[in-house]
Order: C-alpha cells, then structure tokens, then sequence
C-alpha cells in the first residue's frame, strides 16, 4: 500500500512538464515549483525560505509598487522644475487676474460716482487715472512677483522631497 502510494507520487512528477525558466515558477535558489510566486509570504517554510527571504520579497514589492504609483508623478513633478512655460503661464495668468480685478473695481467706482451724480474736473480726473495706474501697476507687479515665489518654493520642495510650505500655508490659513 505504501509502494502505491508513492509509484503514484513518481508518475504525477513524471507526468509534470518542466516549463521553461520563469520568474514566477522559479523559487530564490534557482529550483523550479509549480505554483511558487515569488509575491506570496511563506512564514511556516523552512529551509530556504527563511525571515530574510521573506524581507527580500517585501521589498522586491514595495520597489514595484513605487515604480507603478509613485515614480510617475515624481517624474512629472520635476519636469515641471525645468519647463519655464508652465512658470511663465502661470506669472502671466496672476498679472492679468489682477489687472481684470482692477479694470472691473475702476468701472465699478465710477458707476457708484455717477449714481450719485459726482463729477470731477480734468485736474481731478487725471490725478485719479495717474493714481489708479499706478496702483494698478503696483498690484499687478506684486502678484506676479508673488506667483514667481511661490513657484520657486514649490521646486524647493520637491526638489526637498515633499511640499512642506504647501502643507504649512494650509496649516496657517
């Protein structure tokens, strides 16, 4: 009974076709198993199979999930370090946001002057629009200046490795 029993075993192995070398059916010392995968833990084997193999799999792992997740949006992350166009867009952007903001405020003043029936002479008329200009100006350079800054902080935290100014505005906000 027991010669039956292992004939049976020896025929099944027999039977078994021997794949050609894969990374999954191949255990770390290079001996093919049907069905090993080298992602699946296996804290009761012995032998080979030991903590430090198990680590070794943690890690192939955690590096492949990196690579899929993470070393994407670093990659995007720092090709915006070097594209001027998107710093330049964005500066652009802020500048004309507060020239608008300044251009609707000015429209806004003087319908609130008519309503009420305000009328300033020439002299007053041009000290207003020299003072508006250069508020104006003032504003808008500001805000570009501020949009230049806040990008510059923004390549040194990733260049640092994560975005702690970003977290700390939102922080003190």
């Amino acid at each position: 009974m027991c010669n039956l029993a292992l004939n049976t075993a020896n025929e099944t192995a027999a039977q078994t076709p021997v794949p050609e070398s894969t990374p999954s059916s191949i255990s770390a010392g290079g001996v093919y198993k049907p069905g090993y995968d080298p992602t699946i833990l296996q804290p009761a084997a012995g032998g080979r199979m030991s903590g430090s193999d198990n680590m070794a799999k943690i890690h192939r792992a955690q590096w492949e999930d990196y690579r899929k997740r993470f070393a994407p949006v670093e990659d995007m992350l720092f090709s915006r370090i070097n594209d001027s166009t998107y710093a330049n867009e964005a500066v652009d952007k802020a500048g004309l946001t507060m020239a608008k903001s300044f251009d609707a405020g000015r429209e806004q003043t003087d319908r609130e002057m008519s309503r009420y029936g305000v009328r300033q002479t020439g002299d007053q008329s041009e000290a207003s629009e020299r003072t508006f200009g250069l508020k104006k100006a003032a504003a808008t350079a500001g805000a570009r200046n501020a949009t230049r800054t806040a990008m510059e902080d923004q390549k040194m935290g990733i260049m640092a490795g994560g975005l702690s100014t970003v977290a700390q505005q939102r922080g003190n906000g």
